[in-house]
């Protein structure tokens, strides 16, 4: 994926966000939990966020236990990661950001 396909890809996500708050707010929108595997997370944000570090300076690393299972709402806890990482990615121009 592009650098451009990767921005759009933000923004659709950023409309996501948005209308699961307003959902959620409006306790339509209940959590969804089971297990979540952190390897098969953190390789989906991997490969979500490569294009944009090519693009800069900047690195992204992670301090987790990858073997680690737990029980939550996937969807959920992949937004909130990919929003607070991509915040950090597009304030780091150079460095790294850690997870």
């Amino acid at each position: 994926p592009s650098r451009i396909e990767a921005l759009a890809r933000e923004g659709l996500d950023i409309i996501h966000v948005t209308l699961e708050l307003s959902r959620t707010e409006q306790g339509a929108l209940a959590a969804q939990r089971r297990p979540v595997e952190v390897a098969t997370l953190v390789a989906s944000l991997e490969r979500e966020f490569a294009p944009l570090l090519s693009m800069d300076g900047a690195q992204l690393s992670w301090s987790c236990d990858r073997a680690l299972v737990f029980d939550t709402d996937p969807n959920k806890v992949e937004m909130i990661l990919r929003n607070l990482i991509g915040n950090a990615l597009k304030f780091t121009r150079e460095g790294e950001v850690r997870v």
